[in-house]
């Protein structure tokens, strides 16, 4: 499903959730390895296009980005990090940007590939071929919109995984934004359901969408009255 596909349902947002999601980095800060990888993998890749944007090359970007991770633990960093400090994008955009400018050439000092943590860059890099135009700044606000829809989408289909309907996932999705290519009798007959039943199982997925994504917004927020502020902020990310 395209970016623009999830505008829509990005301004339909419903009901907030609690604003919690500084737990994540909170356990890393405590020494937890698997709280740092699992981080590490929810956030590199806006870090990565910021620093493939600011001229720096795929290999330098990728050691940028896994090492980043690395260094705040190492530096206790994450241990002073408070939800007090505002939006988390923007705080750790801050702390990335004073660690491509004091602190890389010394860790980097490391040989490269080490316990580095997998993930996608070839993925990243077709995103930003897309996206020629955009500044260092630009191309991180816009990969953070497209983190945080795509874990709605993963927390989504896992719960149809967990219910043994990873199949009826997939056909579903492409009926989130309305314009889903096959009709609603031909989902409903793929999935055996009434054409009646499938309405309304999309209408109840649609609204699951919007709770689950007002939840991952509201999780990097101090604040839960910014929630919709930051929900149109994705919308107008999105859009460029």
């Amino acid at each position: 499903m395209s970016d623009t596909q999830f505008q829509q349902k990005i301004n339909d947002a419903g009901v907030a959730f609690h604003p919690t999601s500084w737990t994540l980095i909170l356990n890393a800060g405590e020494g937890s390895e698997t709280s740092l990888a699992e981080f590490c993998r929810a956030y590199w890749h806006p870090l990565y296009a910021y620093a493939r944007r600011s001229g720096k090359s795929s290999a330098d970007a990728q050691d940028l980005s896994q090492g980043f991770f690395a260094h705040l633990l190492r530096k206790e960093t994450l241990q002073q990090a408070e939800p007090g400090r505002g939006r988390f994008r923007n705080y750790l955009l801050i702390l990335f940007k004073r660690y491509m400018l004091n602190e890389w050439k010394r860790d980097n000092a490391q040989r490269r590939g080490g316990g580095q943590v997998k993930v996608d860059y070839e993925k990243a890099e077709f995103s930003l071929e897309e996206q020629t135009d955009l500044s260092p700044d630009e191309a991180y606000q816009r990969a953070w919109a497209l983190v945080i829809l795509d874990q709605t989408m993963t927390e989504l289909e896992q719960r149809f995984k967990d219910r043994d309907e990873a199949e009826k996932f997939v056909i579903m999705k492409s009926f989130l934004d309305g314009k889903a290519e096959s009709t609603y009798r031909e989902g409903a007959e793929q999935v055996g359901m009434t054409e009646n039943a499938f309405t309304v199982a999309v209408h109840r997925l649609r609204k699951d969408f919007a709770k689950l994504l007002r939840r991952q917004v509201a999780a990097t927020l101090e604040n839960p009255d910014e929630v919709q502020d930051e929900l149109q902020q994705l919308s107008v990310l999105l859009r460029g």
